[in-house]
């Protein structure tokens, strides 16, 4: 018996080739009306765009985990959005409110029409989570659900916020 083995596909989902990249050109608003694009990352140490669909069973077990994440760094700065996906169906803003808070996510919400801002990202399963600096720098990439995604993002929550304290200021100008 001579049977040829196919090898699993073992090359990255395309989110992970966002790792490192910058952030693509885009512009939501948060239901609170507060825009979110690369244009005011900088008023943060690190954003936090969690890419989920109200109907992922995946999603709706991550989003208590980032929830734990958030209310630890929100208070340094760290801004939290979950940027909400169509998977199959559609929801009116109040459904995904209500299944935000039967698993008890408080991160500001944006809606992405259309899924294009996720297209941009290549978040092309859910959750997909992005991690990224003031510079707009995406620093930290998580796709699909994973048991210990706490760990990981407070991790590199510490490590980013760690790195970003120790880089000097810049020089003023030398003025004459």
């Amino acid at each position: 018996m001579n049977e040829k083995i196919t090898p699993k596909n073992t090359s990255p989902r395309p989110a992970m080739t966002m790792l490192n990249q910058p952030s693509p050109q885009f512009e939501l608003e948060t239901l609170g009306g507060q825009p979110v694009a690369p244009a005011v990352y900088s008023a943060h140490p690190a954003t936090v765009l969690n890419f989920v669909a109200p109907n992922c069973g995946y999603c709706k077990r991550q989003l208590p985990e980032v929830e734990r994440v958030r209310e630890a760094f929100e208070q340094r700065g760290v801004r939290f959005v979950n940027v909400m996906q169509t998977m199959k169906q559609t929801f009116t803003t109040e459904q995904i409110m209500e299944v935000l808070a039967n698993v008890g996510s408080r991160s500001e919400v944006a809606l992405d029409d259309g899924n294009k801002v996720g297209a941009m990202f290549k978040a092309t399963s859910f959750p997909s989570l992005y991690v990224l600096d003031a510079r707009g720098q995406i620093r930290e990439v998580v796709s699909g659900a994973k048991a210990n995604i706490r760990d990981t993002l407070t991790r590199r929550l510490e490590d980013l916020l760690d790195s970003e304290s120790t880089v000097p200021a810049a020089a003023p100008p030398q003025g004459g």
